[in-house]
């Protein structure tokens, strides 16, 4: 999401594979936000516009428990995202973030600038700077332009905890 002053935070990553049905607000008349979406590599997608796939969802049970179930798998994303932002420190949160992004990327070393690690995280810059900074001066992670790697997962783990 993005606020009118241009502040980012990422909601929920949509993988491979994946839908996202929430950024379809026209398919479902509930949701009244905006979402802004981002491609992070090259992708091939596939749009079907509303009408169609209302009159699908309409006539196919299976296509509208679908398209629920990716709604609530979202929305709990969603909840996620907002109770780590509300409810927990930038250290926990940078932790969480640097430990998901190895997950899903295979490997300890994530290729992200601190700008881009700050609008994932809904952050300052120069606070997820501070930060990385002081997770390397600790051990946790080594910096180096455009990517962070991390040296010690399980202290990371705990801070996340």
């Amino acid at each position: 999401m993005i606020s009118e002053q241009g502040r980012e935070v990422t909601l929920f990553h949509v993988g491979s594979g994946e839908c996202c049905v929430l950024a379809a607000s026209c398919i479902l008349p509930m949701i009244t936000f905006d979402i802004a979406l981002d491609a992070a590599e090259d992708s091939d997608l596939l749009v079907i516009d509303s009408k169609t796939f209302g009159a699908l969802a309409q006539d196919n049970i299976h296509a509208e428990a679908f398209t629920y179930r990716q709604a609530t798998e979202r929305f709990s994303d969603c909840m996620w995202v907002m109770q780590q932002v509300l409810f927990m420190g930038l250290d926990a949160r940078l932790a969480i973030w640097l430990l998901d992004e190895a997950a899903r990327g295979g490997s300890p070393r994530i290729a992200a600038t601190h700008d881009e690690i700050a609008r994932h995280l809904g952050s300052a810059r120069e606070a997820v700077s501070r930060m990385l900074k002081y997770f390397a001066r600790e051990g946790l992670v080594r910096l180096s332009r455009g990517a962070v790697e991390i040296v010690d997962a399980r202290r990371l783990r705990q801070l996340a905890a």
